[in-house]
């Protein structure tokens, strides 16, 4: 059963009940869905649990504060990128600047996120936990936006070192954008790509040095200098053109 995309309004629950039975989603997906969607008893709904799950379902009861919806239909269906693509991000100087640009990257279908401190970047200033929760909400929402059925995992490391060792075990080829005169070519096809961009001061001799030693090629971003915020976008429609789905 096709249903189309662009059309369809889609709701985040905690899990896929089986075809036949019905469910309760969360209740802050409950308040949107009855008092900004407006749905009505009826209506075909798409389902994402945010761990690839999948589903359609239909409203079979609207009140004040609740929806009740009958699961119709469990999909087998990827809308995944079929590469696997890591940001490798310096800590923004303000936090905000990565809340913003996180739903664009959840769009652009990257799989992982690290998070590191470098010489030049900002600090966490809060736990761990605490922000990490915060960018979860975030991605799921992003979820429903682009339909995508899994959201990046995303992890926030202690070191720089820490994030080249572990993109370096995980990938088959990283790169690290820094202005450079030098050009790095990269293999016809990948499936696991990882991908480095620094803080608005860019990157130090010493953090360069250390990308060099886990066998990062250095690749320059163009004549112009972007923004963080603007880079990361930029990188990840290129990755997504050239090895990805994007524009297939």
């Amino acid at each position: 059963m096709a249903v189309g995309r662009g059309l369809v309004k889609r709701v985040l629950v905690d899990r896929l009940a089986p075809p036949g039975q019905e469910l309760v989603p969360p209740s802050d997906e409950c308040h949107h869905l009855v008092r900004v969607r407006r749905v009505q008893a009826g209506e075909k709904l798409e389902l994402l649990d945010g761990k690839g799950g999948l589903a359609l379902g239909e409203v079979s009861a609207v009140t004040r504060n609740q929806i009740t919806i009958r699961v119709t239909e469990h999909l087998e269906e990827t809308r995944e990128s079929p590469l696997q693509l890591t940001l490798g991000i310096a800590l923004p100087s303000q936090l905000s600047t990565f809340d913003g640009v996180l739903p664009g990257l959840v769009q652009m279908g990257v799989s992982r996120i690290y998070l590191a401190p470098t010489d030049f970047s900002g600090r966490l200033k809060k736990a761990p936990d605490r922000y990490l929760s915060r960018l979860e909400t975030i991605v799921r929402q992003s979820l429903k936006q682009c339909g995508r059925t899994m959201g990046p995992e995303i992890a926030i490391l202690k070191d720089w070192q820490s994030l080249c060792a572990r993109m370096a075990e995980e990938n088959q080829v990283n790169l690290v954008y820094h202005p450079v005169e030098e050009t790095s070519e990269t293999p016809d096809t990948l499936t696991r790509l990882g991908l480095l961009i620094g803080p608005e001061g860019g990157f130090s001799d010493k953090e360069i040095e250390i990308t060099r030693d886990h066998g990062f090629l250095v690749k320059g971003l163009g004549p112009r200098i972007l923004k963080m915020e603007t880079a990361l976008i930029a990188v990840a429609a290129w990755a997504q053109s050239r090895y990805g789905d994007l524009g297939a």
